[in-house]
């Protein structure tokens, strides 16, 4: 029974229009593939240490939420004590 299935997949180099889809990773030398492993390391372990670093409990998390907005509000006021009709006169 001949049944085009059975046949392993065609091998072949790697295209450029492949290669451009990786941004060209895949034809790197590994030396250089590697370096730019390491410089997406961190930027990748960001949000995940981020989420981790949240508050798990719910009045943690509205206790942190009133300190951030109880700061922003205290910015906000000293910036519009300095103005008068939305003119800055400490310029």
């Amino acid at each position: 029974m001949n049944d085009m299935h059975s046949h392993p997949e065609k091998r072949s180099q790697v295209t450029d229009y492949e290669n451009d889809g990786v941004k060209r990773a895949a034809l790197a030398a590994k030396c250089i593939f590697d370096v730019g492993q390491e410089k997406i390391a961190k930027p990748r372990q960001q949000p995940q240490d981020y989420q981790e670093s949240l508050p798990k409990d719910p009045k943690e998390a509205l206790k942190e939420i009133r300190s951030i907005l109880t700061h922003m509000s205290d910015n906000l006021s000293e910036q519009y004590a300095r103005t008068e009709g939305g003119v800055d006169h400490h310029q």
